[in-house]
């Protein structure tokens, strides 16, 4: 397996992902390194998914189980693709599939979103300071009302 080269990641690869546990983009950042680029080769897309290959060149410090069980929830979630070869996956092009590409485009808006929705009143801040201070201080604060 080799892993040599540099790896182009796009933020909107990351978006497409979705929400990936930490041992799933681990694996998935992994097969994108063991992975074959080059289009005149038949095996363009794919890289060598046999656990033992894994365990020994890329992750030494995970079991076996970690290893099939990140695999297959990758394989589940519709990342990888069978081949005809039962020892190697093909990587699905993020940008190639539709439903995430909506999800991608619109990832800054929804973030910016979520940001201005947290954003307090003058009174709510003034109340959620006066409750931590009277936490801390185990009084009431002098801005409460009377």
């Amino acid at each position: 397996m080799k892993m040599n080269g540099y790896l182009k990641l796009f933020r909107s690869d990351l978006v497409a992902l979705g929400a990936v546990s930490d041992r799933e983009f681990r694996y998935y950042i992994m097969s994108l390194g063991a992975c074959v680029w080059d289009k005149r080769n038949q095996l363009a897309g794919t890289f060598d998914a046999r656990t033992e290959q894994v365990k020994q060149h890329i992750l030494p410090m995970w079991s076996t189980g970690k290893i099939n069980m990140t695999k297959n929830a990758l394989l589940q979630r519709g990342l990888y693709q069978k081949t005809g070869d039962a020892r190697r996956l093909r990587i699905v092009d993020m940008r190639n599939i539709e439903h995430t590409r909506g999800a991608a485009e619109n990832a800054p808006q929804a973030a910016e979103g979520k940001v201005q929705g947290r954003e307090l009143t003058f009174q709510e801040r003034e109340e959620r300071m006066r409750r931590i201070r009277d936490k801390l201080f185990k009084k009431p604060s002098a801005l409460a009302p009377e």
